[in-house]
């Protein structure tokens, strides 16, 4: 009688630190019913998808001076009319997670557990779970900030037109004719007056003053100056009269403005939207993002393709978590990679895969008390110790 005693108290023993070492997890939902039990909520995270727009922005103004750049200048094709028009010319990708609110779990404590202490759960501000009796070492990723660009290239300002006066000095010659007796003597008067200058006078006085520029530069290069110049003064006066040229030129042939426009969209992907094609923004070349009541528009779309690797763990999980009666530990989930593609028509802008955490598997490891650290990027597994563990 006493071995058997003996052999009853250890047993007695053991199963007592089971039960204080083991713990059930519940998935918080509307239908859960609700524990007398005390417990610890955490949840895990879901990925959200920002895509970066770049649109390119680009007014072309013609100069005062266009009609006459054939006549004076003999350049053709030159900008006849004010256009703006606008272009898609960067679509860029990025994740950040948060909180999923499907994805909320309570982890239940018995008596013992409260008493002796044994838990130690690590928990990101959200309350996302990091770590179980063990100490995380990866810090949570913060949401990205938007990203702003402004990048303005070209003559933003109007046309300055070159320092001279708009007016000019307007001589004309009056002939008088006067008889005295038998002779007649013409008498000359000269009338002074200002007068404003015609664009047409003022065009072949600009173009007058771009060709002096190119015999000029011309002139500087070929050697023919009076003054030898070193190779750097050479260099420097070039690229001035260049500058010049270049400036009386676009009185002529037009200005172009360029500005980058930068527009973030958020996208939640979710399992019921694989394969689907979902309208991202309506755009225009000519007015750029616009609303639906725009008349001329294409619809720029966003599709959404998962690779399902994690298929076949998914029906094997699914026919194990039919068995009733079962206790939970820590759930975590397993990501599933999918691609997210911009389409503008047929044609496929861009594309990118991303490990897609809501798109995954999510189960359950045994009700013990491990050794456990997830990323908290993902809810997935990083280390786990079960058990005794020697290094």
């Amino acid at each position: 009688m006493r071995t058997r005693s003996y052999l009853f108290i250890p047993a007695i023993f053991i199963v007592l630190i089971t039960a204080c070492s083991r713990y059930n997890v519940v998935h918080v939902q509307k239908t859960t019913e609700v524990s007398k039990r005390s417990g610890i909520y955490y949840n895990l995270p879901k990925t959200i998808v920002t895509i970066d727009v770049t649109i390119t922005k680009t007014e072309k103004i013609k100069g005062p001076y266009a009609q006459y750049a054939q006549k004076y200048l003999g350049i053709s094709n030159v900008n006849t009319a004010n256009t703006t028009s606008y272009e898609i010319s960067d679509i860029a990708f990025d994740t950040y997670t948060e909180p999923d609110s499907s994805q909320y779990y309570c982890i239940e404590l018995n008596k013992c557990q409260k008493k002796r202490q044994s838990f130690f759960l690590s928990l990101s501000e959200s309350g996302m779970i990091q770590s179980l009796n063990a100490k995380p070492d990866i810090k949570e990723v913060q949401n990205n900030s938007a990203k702003t660009n402004n990048d303005l290239t070209g003559n933003t300002d109007n046309y300055n037109y070159f320092a001279e006066s708009n007016l000019f000095e307007k001589i004309d010659t009056i002939i008088e004719k006067v008889n005295l007796d038998t002779t007649i003597i013409e008498k000359k008067t000269y009338k002074r007056s200002w007068v404003e200058k015609s664009p047409e006078l003022k065009a072949k006085e600009a173009a007058d003053f771009i060709m002096r520029t190119k015999e000029s530069r011309f002139n500087l290069l070929s050697g023919s100056a009076e003054v030898p110049y070193e190779k750097a003064s050479v260099e420097y006066m070039n690229d001035k009269l260049e500058l010049l040229e270049n400036d009386f030129l676009s009185l002529f042939t037009g200005i172009s403005k360029t500005k980058k426009l930068i527009y973030r969209f958020t996208y939640i992907p979710e399992a019921s939207k694989t394969g689907n094609v979902e309208k991202l923004f309506l755009f225009s070349s000519k007015e750029g993002i616009v609303d639906s009541t725009s008349t001329d528009w294409e619809t720029i779309e966003l599709q959404l393709d998962k690779k399902n690797i994690t298929n076949t763990l998914s029906t094997f999980i699914d026919s194990k978590n039919k068995i009733s009666g079962k206790k939970h530990g820590l759930y975590y989930r397993i990501p599933e990679y999918g691609v997210i593609s911009v389409k503008q028509g047929s044609v496929i802008k861009t594309s990118a895969t991303f490990l897609i955490n809501q798109l995954g598997v999510v189960n359950s490891l045994p009700p013990k008390k491990n050794h456990i650290q997830f990323y908290p990027n993902s809810g997935a597994v990083k280390t786990i110790r079960m058990g005794r563990y020697h290094r």
